[in-house]
């Protein structure tokens, strides 16, 4: 980092040092150029992995001799994300999503609410049968905004809002499902009805991703995740897990997979591995099921986790022993967590809030 840049030259320093003591030495380096340089938290990484023990104890686990000189690379660290608002709604709050200035949540009163990033309602609309379980916004073109809701009634609408009127109109309805609509990717067909159908999961979808024009991604509660080519209809390739997958998402900038499950782990899939290798990291601190997460959009490392312990967690892939931050307030358990607006997290629960978090992204290198 070129704001807080010191001389590049070796350092002795006692093995026993952490994250304190060193932020204290870089300190005490910045001051010598700077007189009136403020202190500054920083975050380590040895080895491309984030210091989260003593220095000696983290050489110890990765088999690295004290007598090797260690590059340490470090960046600022800000505090953890605060609460900005927390949402009012009747019901369990299942899906959420935000885009530009807008939060469209699904709920278990069988509505869908819009509201704005500052906390205002903007409204609320009926029309499903039953609870809502997944939202997600087509696009929103000046004051023309489009998404789509699925629900436990077996429907998907097909929602145009203008935002000048503040009107709503459902302009279609698609229908087909046999069961429960529990998620929703979006593409940019125009097609509104069934194009076509993929089978192989022996239980029910969970989430749903697209990882490229011609291929989805698709978890389960069979204990699997499954790569499609939609192109011809066929499944490209089998992850196979062990217990129950409650979400996926899928990183376009780092091209990798994350899965939420309820064996309380997050895990992190390489599909182009060919070593068989395909798990590359398992990051476990939550204690309830973990029911969702979320990549960021615009950094490759970072990622969301809500689970049903009511934490909200946020990661990052070089910090495999600790997230970066937890963010509670919940009183029960996440169902739903959202990075779709680069500042802001989002999380829906079974206490019937919303909540959002600001967030100042310090560790993009």
């Amino acid at each position: 980092m070129t704001i807080y840049a010191v001389p590049d030259a070796p350092f002795s320093v006692q093995a026993v040092v952490g994250t304190k003591e060193l932020s204290s030495l870089i300190n005490s380096l910045l001051k010598e150029n700077t007189s009136d340089h403020a202190a500054v938290d920083f975050d380590f990484m040895v080895n491309g992995e984030f210091l989260r023990v003593t220095l000696n104890k983290h050489l110890e686990q990765k088999g690295i001799s004290h007598e090797t000189i260690v590059e340490i690379e470090y960046i600022e660290c800000h505090p953890a994300p605060k609460p900005e608002d927390s949402l009012l709604h009747d019901d369990w709050v299942s899906s959420v999503q935000g885009c530009q200035d807008c939060i469209l949540c699904g709920c278990y009163d069988n509505t869908l609410r819009l509201w704005s990033t500052s906390g205002q309602p903007l409204m609320t609309i009926p029309g499903h049968s039953a609870p809502l379980k997944c939202v997600r916004w087509i696009s929103v073109d000046g004051s023309d905004c489009r998404f789509i809701s699925g629900s436990h009634d077996q429907t998907i609408f097909l929602w145009q809002w203008n935002r000048d009127r503040n009107e709503v109109d459902c302009i279609h309805a698609c229908r087909g499902h046999a069961g429960s609509v529990d998620c929703l990717a979006v593409d940019s067909t125009k097609q509104r009805v069934p194009i076509l159908t993929l089978s192989g999961h022996n239980e029910g979808v969970s989430a749903a991703s697209w990882i490229g024009d011609n291929e989805i991604c698709t978890s389960s509660w069979d204990h699997t995740i499954r790569l499609w080519d939609i192109t011809q209809a066929t499944q490209k390739s089998l992850l196979q897990g062990t217990k129950a997958f409650f979400d996926v998402s899928y990183s376009h900038l780092n091209k990798m997979i994350i899965t939420a499950s309820c064996d309380r782990h997050i895990r992190l899939w390489d599909p182009r591995a060919s070593d068989g290798a395909i798990v590359k990291c398992t990051y476990s601190s939550h204690t309830g099921w973990v029911s969702s997460v979320r990549w960021s959009e615009t950094n490759e490392y970072l990622f969301l986790s809500g689970s049903h312990d009511t934490v909200m967690k946020l990661w990052d892939t070089r910090s495999p022993k600790a997230p970066l931050y937890n963010m509670s307030g919940h009183e029960d358990k996440i169902l739903a967590v959202d990075w779709s607006v680069p500042h802001l997290l989002l999380s829906g629960a079974a206490d019937n809030h919303l909540k959002i978090f600001r967030y100042q992204d310090s560790h993009s290198s």
